[in-house]
């Protein structure tokens, strides 16, 4: 039966025989474009050894700590997330839009980590926001999770040294749609919450999703990098850079020399993507150099 199913020749439509017509022998021809529904643009590939959109890595305090926007912490990107936290050895991943709802609790497990997470208050059942840490296993037994805060879309992790604690954020700010008033507010109760951590001499490192374009500076040493994005600050840009100046803190985005490391890319059918940088890793200056 295998003998005589392979003597049979393929079923070609009418399209195909014509492309194969029109194709020089040795040459395959293009498969036919398909009727209906156009399709969507792919998003270009990311180049090998890049750490993924959304995702921001640096090293402080002698932690490897990364910032995650997950977007949606659904089981495909926690196994992608599980292969990039083995391979650069992270120690701490902050991560801010898990949409682990407050009344359905999402699984998040990554092999060597444990979970620390908090739900957008209110969020119910349509699971938007929440933000959280993953920790190496190594490490839980110098952390502890702080709930209580002013920023409802944030959470602080204490992480105690030999000589020193570092204590870290994963925060969600509103988005340039949003009232002033708001945007001010989550700003305002930010602040309130750095200065308490700073209250017994604590070095802070804050990273998730600001959704401030904040632009890039005129020169080495400022609040923001040189090599940042080449547009004027918008709404949520003015309060972080008010806010960096106030709490006397720097974004380590945007440092190294070269095009910007966008962490936002929106693909669109009839007009160019979209790209931003959005999510930051913020420091204070006893961090900074």
């Amino acid at each position: 039966l295998g003998r005589a199913l392979a003597r049979v020749p393929p079923r070609r439509t009418a399209a195909r025989a014509a492309a194969a017509a029109a194709t020089p022998r040795g040459e395959r021809p293009a498969p036919p474009q398909r009727r209906g529904r156009p399709q969507r643009p792919q998003q270009p590939q990311q180049q090998r050894g890049a750490p993924p959109e959304g995702l921001t890595i640096e090293t402080v305090g002698g932690l490897r700590v990364a910032a995650l926007n997950a977007d949606g912490l659904c089981e495909a990107k926690q196994c992608e997330l599980a292969a990039l936290a083995r391979e650069l050895r992270l120690d701490v991943v902050a991560v801010v839009e898990t949409h682990e709802g407050a009344q359905v609790k999402s699984v998040l497990d990554l092999p060597g980590y444990r979970w620390l997470g908090r739900p957008r208050p209110g969020s119910g059942r349509h699971r938007r926001g929440g933000v959280g840490f993953f920790v190496a296993t190594p490490l839980l037994p110098r952390v502890r999770p702080m709930l209580r805060v002013e920023h409802d879309d944030s959470m602080w992790l204490c992480v105690k040294g030999s000589g020193s604690t570092l204590n870290l954020c994963a925060a969600y700010m509103p988005d340039a749609s949003k009232p002033a008033d708001v945007i001010s507010k989550a700003w305002a109760a930010l602040r309130a919450d750095v200065d308490s951590m700073r209250g017994s001499g604590a070095e802070v490192v804050l990273m998730g999703d600001f959704n401030a374009r904040v632009g890039s500076a005129s020169c080495p040493g400022m609040r923001i990098g040189q090599y940042g994005e080449q547009e004027p600050a918008n709404r949520g840009g003015q309060a972080m850079l008010a806010f960096l100046q106030a709490c006397d803190l720097y974004a380590l985005n945007g440092r190294a020399p070269g095009p910007p490391q966008y962490t936002r890319r929106r693909i669109f059918e009839s007009r160019p993507p979209q790209q931003s940088v959005l999510d930051d890793i913020i420091v204070g200056s006893e961090l900074f150099t």
